[in-house]
């Protein structure tokens, strides 16, 4: 809501959870903005819900269960001797899965829009 608040408020938000996606919602709605027409929101790790949500909340998503079976194995490694040393860098896909909750900012739109 701070943030919200100031003289140059923030176009955009990120929330690195879903409850702080929800906290956000809340507060936008409080404080009488509207998103994506006033603030873009996005959050990182989709949801089942994330769909019904209104405005449709822009994520990214984890291959959450792919990161659980990478983790054991590394561990599971570990723990057997397999693997000593410094770590490995796995990189897992993500997706952006772009929803309703963004928009180019309202200042952006105007000054980017064709003059007629």
């Amino acid at each position: 809501m701070t943030l919200m608040r100031l003289p140059q408020p923030p176009t955009a938000l990120f929330a690195a959870n879903n409850l702080m996606a929800m906290g956000m919602m809340r507060a936008l709605s409080e404080l009488g903005l509207r998103c994506p027409d006033d603030v873009s929101v996005i959050s990182i790790d989709d949801f089942p819900w994330a769909d019904v949500f209104r405005p449709r909340l822009t994520t990214v998503t984890q291959p959450v269960r792919r990161m659980g079976e990478t983790a054991v194995g590394l561990l599971m490694d570990r723990i057997t001797g397999t693997r000593q040393g410094t770590g490995r860098l796995h990189v897992l896909e993500s997706h952006l899965a772009v929803r309703e909750s963004c928009a180019a900012p309202v200042s952006v739109s105007r000054s980017t829009s064709p003059v007629a």
